[in-house]
């Protein structure tokens, strides 16, 4: 979900799934087409991480982008180059005022946290190093560095693919946030949501490489149900972390999508799965709002 997060930390909290394998043409896919009186948007489920096996996506995929003339993605992903937004993640995860993580959390998840990395000795952290950031960039961190032991790299994320593809062709290139909106956005997540937050990462952390594998094999056959649940499964202990990263930036977007509508020339969202399944997701929000949304 977060660009600049997994750029410099190889993560996109929850919404980076994958593995192996091309989906049938036969099957269903993780795009929508939603068609207007003037012009046809799709929505395409982006898997921020991937390996280069992979490659090549489905032959649907590749056909919405050849029938647009717009790519939409989260953020611009040029911007995740430029020296200054590495400056910005730090100014607002490092702890300025004295404080530290071990004072910031509860003891409970202080020691639920110490506990978990201690098991966890092949991410090679421990919250001695840790202590002097905040919990939402200690949370990325660490399923950060797991997902690059693993292998997944957001250089080959489906919305990295068509970014860069979008700019060999010279496509208009559009984004729903800003990277500063995106930094933001956690950074100024309450003390209690944040320590939520790692408590989520953390709980999820032994089990990662599963759970990726079962995500993508959901993505891979377009299962929205499947994919859905195992998206959302870690949330329900959290509800409000959900509410902030996903329902929240749904709604925001979704002003912007029915503008696209509004144009004469087509367009290629491409968003985290997560934004695109359940029902609060932007698919159902455009469906009852009336517009004919077709899974492809």
């Amino acid at each position: 979900m977060f660009f600049w997060i997994s750029r410099y930390h190889k993560v996109s909290l929850c919404l980076i799934f994958l593995l192996q394998g091309s989906p049938s043409e036969a099957q269903k896919h993780t795009l929508w087409k939603v068609e207007s009186p003037t012009n046809t948007v799709y929505l395409l489920g982006s898997l921020h991480m991937l390996k280069p096996g992979h490659y090549p996506l489905a032959k649907a995929m590749e056909d919405a982008f050849a029938d647009s003339r717009h790519l939409v993605t989260e953020t611009n992903m040029d911007d995740l180059e430029t020296p200054g937004i590495r400056d910005k993640i730090m100014a607002k995860a490092i702890y300025m005022d004295g404080s530290t993580l071990k004072s910031s959390l509860s003891p409970k998840a202080y020691e639920t946290a110490e506990k978990a990395l201690g098991e966890l000795q092949s991410v090679g952290l421990s919250l001695k190093i840790l202590n002097g950031f905040e919990p939402w960039f200690v949370a990325i961190s660490i399923v950060g560095l797991k997902l690059h032991q693993l292998g997944f790299d957001p250089a080959n994320g489906v919305d990295r693919y068509f970014f860069n593809k979008a700019k060999t062709a010279a496509m208009a290139l559009h984004a729903l946030e800003t990277n500063d909106f995106q930094i933001n956005l956690l950074s100024s997540m309450s003390k209690i949501n944040q320590e939520l937050m790692l408590l989520q990462t953390l709980r999820d952390l032994e089990i990662t490489e599963e759970l990726f594998v079962d995500i993508y094999e959901a993505w891979e056959v377009g299962d929205t149900a499947r994919l859905n649940q195992l998206l959302t499964e870690s949330f329900k202990e959290y509800p409000a972390v959900y509410d902030t990263l996903i329902i929240a930036r749904n709604q925001n977007w979704l002003p912007q999508i029915e503008i696209y509508l509004e144009q004469d020339e087509n367009y290629l969202v491409v968003v985290g799965a997560g934004h695109l399944v359940g029902g609060q997701s932007v698919v159902r929000m455009l469906q009852v709002k009336g517009y004919s949304v077709q899974q492809q």
